[in-house]
């Protein structure tokens, strides 16, 4: 079907090109170019149709060309758009990207109904689709800083523009192969890409063998009819095995092992019901398709280029191995951090080697792990050849003189625990420090991760091998040693082995002893998880996806919910409607939906889980309805969430039979101080109660975002267009429904912390009771603790929510609903609050309210002085200074705020059985209101 000609022939309109230049045809003088140039140039986000995308990107792919079109001639596209297309739909299937995200129902609309009204949309929504190809293809296409709270890469940012150019001006036959060569190029990638095709084959023939799994076990020489079920899926990992006898025979169980032994699992000739094999071989070939496709978006954040010597460590597998001119030169076993204490990925440096190391153990570790020792016995510190030092002085403590039975944690918290060296250490006798950077050599990574050797080396033998605090433990430390100062003068093995302590009564050895590495042999260390690769054999191994990663990638850009709009238009607009809704504002130039959306919702309702018995709640809220700005839209009666461009409306709008509600935009001006400022930026202000409960609000009744979110490249959270995935989509808390919380044990299924998130969670009665899930920061970011499944805390991080694209100009304004929000500018660092219209608030069933922990007063006091102005005047500002500018007919009056009593910002919640704090740097203020009050950090790291 054709598009509609009025939004397409006004589609330069859109992308913010003047209407004199946008209807301006070549032969009156304005060239394509010229167009092209003045339409990437104007701003930077741009809309045609239902597409949003950005310029700066744009306009760098038409310079190489001198701003001519690359899709288009006149009114009819060239081969080069077909040549987009097939690219888009081969390389997808091949890297494991989504074609449909990038070659769109729109952009298939435009390029088959192609005339003079949409040659403009098509050709840069053609042009953006491929720099975001290429960009995704080459590192990755999600933020993996956001995935979870132990990922320390970040997405690159793409720069290959000269590999477009030439792309794009070549032959078209020639454009995937070109643009192919932005693919990361090390092996890991290379055979995952390859082990993806080789399951498109397994699915294109009808997937894998069904296996009757067998109730019990199956020992050689056993006869079964699932044998030769068996043996099939066998050949189909790669062996060639008889398919027609049903024996269990010795050849049977050697492959079996084999298979046991490549993926990480317990080997065994007995074939059991919980044998690891059953892991590997059960899951159908769309659930090895979806995890390749993971690993491949892992790995895509790695560099393009691996260096040729380094060391590689799968934490997933518990494997590392060293990298010597591209090759593996050894590998061996490694113990890395258990589920609730995970290994990070990252990249770092080995700069030197300790021999003989001390180890100071984290809070965390003490608390977790040693505390319950001590308390039964002070003497086991003495036991593990550990010391108490007081942090304040750094003298010695002797733990026998402290009252271990009332405040153990406080003790921990004041005090340090170092382990003495020797073979009884819990680093053993090796430690390699891991640095960030080689241009600090001696700094150590956030983390405090490294890899060293351990006091129990008995372990390596277990097949589970995530056991550790986190830091690497190494089967060959000693090995890796050597190898490492082969080229320092006295450090041979021999020598190595003279050095490091053995244990013996009365040694003298070196303690701490540092050796530094040359400066051009630090050593690159990777550390990534890893659940699909290779084996040396040329099987394809599959393992657990242990620490969830996968699962999260998976939910995150590859589920089909997250590129749904969600939204349906309005059914019946105009002056016959007798119940509804009506919008009445202006749009402003910086924002690009002109429609608001409402969503009916009824209270939700709770009941046990079918499985946990836990309580889990059921929403009951439709899908929302396009409102268009000035039209009185037809509505069901009930009560409804509205929102406009990022921006929600204070609770509930309530729609009557028989009557037509109205709601009034309110405008944001930005004040003339920003004159010099050329990317001002305005977003809500998270740190005010009102937009909090917007928060609670959202996440209580209707269980996500009412907009669809996107990162841009200006580092903030703003609308998506259909053919990009929602970033912020809503976060799963199946777990704490689907776990009988109570029954968990603490630190080894659950985190702490996870706990309280799911009492929170699970006893909510009102939006409200939400707050025990969010952390809130100054600068418009906040947290949201989310439980996952192996009883983990994630904590999920929320970037600035925008309610209009960077404008340019002093004077210009945005339309928004009533709320509290932020200007900010770029280059003046210049930041004022802004509270718009009144802020009466109609949210139900509010049973628990913030209190200040002085005075118990229920009020936002951040918010009191705002609030009382905003009553009384559109456009007032709280300044950097502390004071309330308020404008009025161009009128300003200045009302100085009065400084706040040290403890008047001290805010506590509790749930009904424990209070929180918000704030550390409030001791003595909350914590005295409150005398359970905790800490509440949404990033726990446990780490040895």
């Amino acid at each position: 079907m054709k598009l509609n000609k009025t939004v397409s022939i006004v589609v330069s309109l859109l992308l913010s090109v003047q209407s004199a230049v946008a209807q301006t045809a070549p032969e009156a003088g304005g060239s394509e170019a010229e167009i092209i140039r003045t339409m990437v140039t104007s701003r930077s986000l741009l809309k045609a149709g239902s597409t949003l995308f950005e310029t700066k990107d744009l306009a760098k792919l038409y310079a190489g060309r001198k701003n001519e079109p690359i899709w288009t001639k006149g009114s009819a596209p060239l081969a080069m758009a077909n040549a987009l297309k097939e690219m888009i739909t081969t390389l997808s299937a091949r890297h494991g990207l989504i074609a449909s995200d990038y070659w769109t129902n729109e952009i298939e609309a435009y390029y088959k109904n192609l005339d003079a009204s949409n040659v403009s949309a098509f050709e840069l929504i053609a042009s953006d689709s491929l720099i975001k190809f290429a960009s995704h293809l080459s590192n990755g296409r999600i933020e993996p800083a956001l995935l979870d709270n132990d990922v320390r890469f970040n997405k690159r940012v793409f720069t290959e523009f000269d590999v477009l150019t030439a792309a794009v001006s070549g032959s078209p036959s020639e454009l995937a192969r070109t643009i192919e060569k932005l693919a990361p190029e090390h092996s890991y990638y290379r055979d995952v890409v390859s082990i993806l095709a080789e399951l498109r084959k397994v699915k294109a023939a009808g997937g894998y063998t069904e296996i009757n799994k067998p109730t019990g076990s199956l020992t050689v020489g056993t006869k079964h009819p699932s044998v030769p079920s068996i043996r099939e899926r066998i050949n189909q990992h790669g062996f060639n095995l008889d398919t027609n006898s049903d024996i269990y025979d010795a050849e049977v169980a050697a492959a079996v092992q084999e298979i046991q032994k490549e993926n990480v699992y317990d080997i065994s000739a007995t074939l059991k019901p919980d044998s690891g094999f059953w892991n590997v071989v059960m899951p159908s070939v769309d659930a090895r398709i979806a995890q390749a496709e993971a690993n491949l978006e892992k790995l895509r954040w790695l560099p393009k280029r691996l260096e040729s010597r380094m060391i590689f460590a799968n934490t997933n597998a518990t494997e590392v191995k060293v990298y010597e001119n591209g090759q593996v030169i050894k590998s061996f076993k490694s113990i890395n951090g258990r589920i609730l204490r995970r290994t990070p990925m990252m990249k770092t440096y080995i700069t030197r080697v300790i021999f003989n190391p001390t180890w100071t153990a984290t809070d965390s570790v003490v608390d977790q792990d040693k505390l319950p020792k001590i308390k039964a016995d002070p003497k086991f510190l003495s036991e593990i050849n550990m010391k108490m030092f007081d942090r304040a002085i750094g003298k010695e403590v002797d733990p026998t003189t402290l009252d271990w039975g009332t405040n153990a944690r406080d003790i921990v918290k004041k005090h340090m625990f170092v382990q003495g060296p020797g073979p009884h250490n819990a680093l053993g006798v090796f430690k390699f420090p891991l640095v960030p950077d080689t241009k600090s050599p001696m700094e150590a990574n956030s983390d405090q991760i490294f890899m060293h050797y351990t006091d129990n080396p008995t372990l390596f033998r277990d097949a589970k091998r995530q056991l550790s605090s986190g830091c690497v433990r190494l089967e060959m430390a000693e090995w890796l040693a050597g190898y490492l100062l082969r080229n320092v003068g006295g450090y041979d093995p021999t020598a190595i082995r003279g050095i490091i302590a053995k244990g013996t009564p009365n040694e003298v050895f070196r303690t701490d002893y540092s050796v530094n590495l040359p400066a051009n042999e630090y050593m690159p260390v990777y550390m990534m998880p890893l659940t699909i690769e290779k084996t040396a054999s040329g099987h394809i191994r599959f393992m657990d996806d242990n620490y969830l990663h996968d699962r999260r990638i998976q939910n995150r850009i590859m589920s089909a919910h997250l590129r749904s709009s969600q939204v349906k238009p309005s059914e019946s607009i105009g002056e016959q409607v007798t119940t509804g809704l009506r919008v009445n504002g202006e749009r402003s130039p910086s924002q690009h939906f002109s429609v608001a959306l409402a969503s009916r919702c009824e209270e939700p309702t709770f009941g046990p889980h079918s499985k946990s018995g836990s309580r889990m709640p059921t929403r009951r809220c439709d899908a929302p309805v396009q409102i268009k700005l000035n039209e009185t839209t037809q509505l069901t009666p009930g009560q409804y969430m509205v929102g406009f461009e990022n921006t929600m409306y204070p609770g509930f709008v309530r729609i009557q039979e028989g009557k037509i509600t109205q709601i009034q935009l309110q405008k944001i001006v930005v004040p003339e101080k920003f004159a010099k400022d050329t990317s001002i930026k305005i977003y809500r202000d998270m740190t005010s109660f009102h937009e909090q409960k917007k928060v609670y609000f959202e996440k209580f009744y209707l269980g996500r975002n009412l907009f669809r979110q996107t990162i841009r490249s200006f580092g903030d959270f703003y609308l998506a267009g259909l053919n990009e995935i929602d970033v912020v989509d809503s976060s799963n808390y199946t777990f704490c429904s689907e776990a009988k919380i109570a029954q968990l044990q603490l630190a080894t299924q659950i985190r702490e912390h996870a706990k309280y998130i799911c009492e929170s969670y699970n006893s909510a009665k009102s939006m409200i009771d939400y707050a025990d899930l969010y952390n809130f920061q100054s600068n418009g970011t906040y947290q949201e603790a989310v439980a996952d499944h192996t009883g983990d805390v994630v904590p999920k991080r929320h970037l600035r929510y925008l309610v209009a694209a960077p404008m340019n100009a002093a004077g210009s304004f945005v339309s928004v609903m009533p709320g509290i929000y932020r200007i900010n500018g770029d280059q003046s660092k210049i930041d004022v609050r802004v509270a718009t219209g009144s802020l009466v608030e109609t949210y139900p069933n509010v049973r628990r309210t913030f209190s200040n922990s002085k005075t118990g007063v229920e009020i936002d006091q951040s918010d009191a002085p705002v609030a009382l102005a905003a009553a009384q005047s559109v456009n007032t500002i709280v300044t950097a200074d502390n004071t309330v500018l308020t404008i009025t007919n161009g009128e300003t009056t200045t009302t100085p705020i009065a400084p706040k009593a040290p403890c008047e910002g001290a805010k506590l919640w509790r749930t009904s059985s424990r209070s929180y704090c918000n704030s550390d740097g409030m001791e003595g203020c909350s914590r005295a209101s409150a005398k359970l009050c905790q800490e509440v950090r949404m990033d726990l790291r446990f780490r040895k």
